[in-house]
C-alpha cells in the first residue's frame, strides 16, 4: 500500500463522514440478486430458486443450460437438485462526489448457494473506491485479502476498516459492472461532464457489462453528447472516432437518409464500416456482412456482395476463408469464374480440397522439374577419389529420404535450391552410395554448411576432401 499525503487523508476522512446510499440502493440490489439463481432439476420436474415456483418441460433440457423460467422469465441455467456449492460474484458500481472529486465506488455482490433451503443468501460490501479524475487511482479497504496474482473480498467484516491508497502492480480492482444510473446526473452537476448526457447513456443500470473507465474517457471526447441525443449509443462508445465537423455525412461516411435506420437498430461502429461500403436498410444483411467485415475487399474481386449474401445464406456457409481460399485456388487452375457453376459451387468443401489438392499437386510437379534442371546443372561439379563422391540431390524425394537418414532439415531446402538461392549436395562412401554421409550446402561457389547424422560436425578426412573440391571444382583452381 502506498503512502497518503495529508490532502488524500482529508478526503477519505470527508469521504466516510458524508458518503451515503441512495434511498432505492437496495432495491437496486434486489434486481440484481435476481440474477444468481438457478432453475433446479429434479427428473422431470424444475424448480426456480428465484420465484419458488414447480414446473415441467416437455422436452428435455440438459443440466448447465439455459431456460427461461415461464413465471418469472428469468433465463437461468438448469443444475441438478443434488447441488451442494455454488456460488456467484458481481461488481457493482456507484458514482459519487467528495470535495469536487468524482469517486467510483466498488461493491462486490456474493450470493452463495444453500442447499438446504434450495435457495441463495446475498452479500454485497464495498471494497474499493477510484477516484475519477486521477487515472482511476484506487483506495481499497480492509476487506481485501491479496494473493498471487488476484484478490479476495471478505463478507463477513462487520466494518470496512481503514482505506489506504493502492500502488501495487498486481490485479486492481475491475471497473466493470452493474452500475447504479439514478444519481449520475446530479453527481456529475458542476464537473466538466455535466452537459455529457452520460446518465442517458446507462440506459439499462442491469446491464452487467459497464465499463466506467471507459465511459469516462469517450465522455471526453466532443462527439459524445451529440452521439448520445442522436440516440446512437454503440457508436457513442467509440466518440473518439468521431470530429464533430461537417455534415451528416462528413462525419458518419453515409448518407443522412440512413440515421432512423441506425438508431432504429443502434448500430456499433463495426456495422458502419460495413454500411458504408454497402449501404442497406436491411440489418439482418448488414449484420450478417459484419461477420465478414475482413474480407469485403476480397470479396468485391469476384462478385456483388448481394451475391455473395444470396449464395452463403441459401447454402447455410460461414466461412467465408474457406470459400475465399477456394476461388484463389480456381483462379490458379485456370477455372472460368464467370462461369456460375464454379463461382458458386454446391458442394464448397469437396471443391475446396479437390482444388487444394490440384495445387499441390501441380506445385509438387514444378518443383520437381526445377529442381531436375538444377541438377542437371550441377552435375558437372561431381567430385570423387578413392574414397568418397559427391554429387548435387536430384529430386525432392532425394532430399527427403536425406533428411529420414540424416535426422536433419535438408527437405524443407527445397524451393530455395530449385529456385538458385542455395546449392545441395551429398558427400557419401563411393562404395556405399545409397547411405547418407555428409549433407552440404553451398552458396556462391562455397560450403557454407556441412553436417553428418544429427547435425554433428564433420571429420577432418571428410573436411580435406571437400576443401578439396571446393578448391579444385567449385572455384576450379589447378592443383
Amino acid at each position: 500500500m502506498a503512502y497518503m499525503n495529508r490532502e488524500l487523508r482529508n478526503l477519505v476522512e470527508e469521504m466516510d463522514r458524508t458518503f451515503k446510499l441512495p434511498r432505492d440502493w437496495n432495491k437496486f440490489l434486489f434486481q440484481i440478486e435476481k440474477n444468481h439463481n438457478i432453475i433446479l432439476k429434479n427428473k422431470g420436474s424444475y424448480y426456480c430458486t428465484n420465484c419458488q415456483n414447480t414446473f415441467e418441460i416437455k422436452t428435455k433440457v440438459k443440466v448447465t443450460h439455459m431456460y427461461k423460467c415461464p413465471f418469472c422469465k428469468k433465463k437461468l441455467q438448469i443444475r441438478s437438485n443434488k447441488l451442494k456449492h455454488l456460488t456467484y460474484r458481481d461488481n457493482v458500481m456507484i458514482i459519487d462526489k467528495c470535495n469536487n472529486e468524482l469517486i467510483l465506488r466498488v461493491f462486490e455482490m456474493e450470493s452463495i448457494y444453500n442447499p438446504n433451503r434450495q435457495e441463495f443468501e446475498h452479500s454485497t460490501v464495498e471494497y474499493a473506491r477510484k477516484l475519477i479524475e486521477k487515472d482511476f487511482r484506487e483506495l481499497r479497504n480492509e476487506r481485501i485479502t491479496p494473493g498471487m496474482t488476484s484478490f479476495s473480498v471478505n463478507h463477513y467484516m462487520t466494518e470496512n476498516g481503514k482505506w489506504r491508497l493502492y500502488d501495487g502492480w498486481w490485479q486492481g480492482a475491475d471497473n466493470i459492472g452493474y452500475l447504479y444510473k439514478n444519481n449520475i446526473k446530479n453527481v456529475l452537476n458542476g464537473t466538466k461532464y455535466e452537459r455529457s448526457r452520460l446518465w442517458d447513456f446507462v440506459r439499462n443500470q442491469y446491464d452487467e457489462g459497464y465499463d466506467a473507465k471507459r465511459l469516462f474517457y469517450v465522455a471526453n471526447s466532443e462527439m459524445f453528447e451529440t452521439l448520445v441525443e442522436l440516440k446512437l449509443y454503440n457508436l457513442a462508445f467509440v466518440a473518439e472516432c468521431f470530429h464533430k465537423a461537417g455534415s451528416f455525412k462528413k462525419i458518419f461516411g453515409i448518407g443522412k437518409d440512413y440515421y432512423e435506420f441506425m438508431k432504429k437498430n443502434d448500430i456499433t461502429y463495426e456495422e458502419l464500416k460495413v454500411l458504408r461500403i454497402y449501404p442497406t436498410k436491411n440489418i439482418k444483411e448488414l449484420r450478417f456482412l459484419r461477420k465478414y467485415s475482413n474480407s469485403i475487399d476480397e470479396i468485391n474481386r469476384y462478385m456483388s456482395l448481394d451475391k455473395f449474401i444470396r449464395y452463403f445464406k441459401s447454402n447455410n456457409l460461414s466461412d467465408a476463408r474457406l470459400y475465399l481460399d477456394y476461388l484463389k485456388f480456381a483462379e490458379k487452375l485456370g477455372i472460368d469464374l464467370k462461369n456460375k457453376r464454379y463461382l458458386f459451387p454446391e458442394n464448397l468443401k469437396e471443391m475446396h480440397d479437390e482444388y487444394e489438392k490440384q495445387i499441390e499437386t501441380a506445385k509438387q510437379k514444378k518443383l520437381a522439374n526445377e529442381i531436375l534442371k538444377r541438377a542437371r546443372m550441377l552435375k558437372r561439379n561431381i567430385f570423387k577419389n578413392k574414397t568418397f563422391i559427391i554429387f548435387p540431390a536430384e529430386s525432392v524425394q532425394a532430399l527427403i529420404d536425406e533428411s529420414a537418414q540424416q535426422n536433419n532439415c535438408v527437405r524443407t531446402y527445397a524451393e530455395e535450391y530449385a529456385k538458385g538461392n542455395c546449392d545441395i549436395y551429398f558427400m557419401r562412401y563411393v562404395k556405399n552410395q545409397k547411405v547418407s554421409l555428409v549433407t552440404v550446402e553451398v552458396k556462391e561457389n562455397k560450403v557454407v554448411q556441412k553436417r553428418i547424422k544429427n547435425n554433428e560436425k564433420t571429420t577432418s578426412t571428410q573436411n580435406k576432401f571437400l576443401k578439396l573440391w571446393e578448391e579444385k571444382i567449385l572455384n576450379k583452381i589447378a592443383v
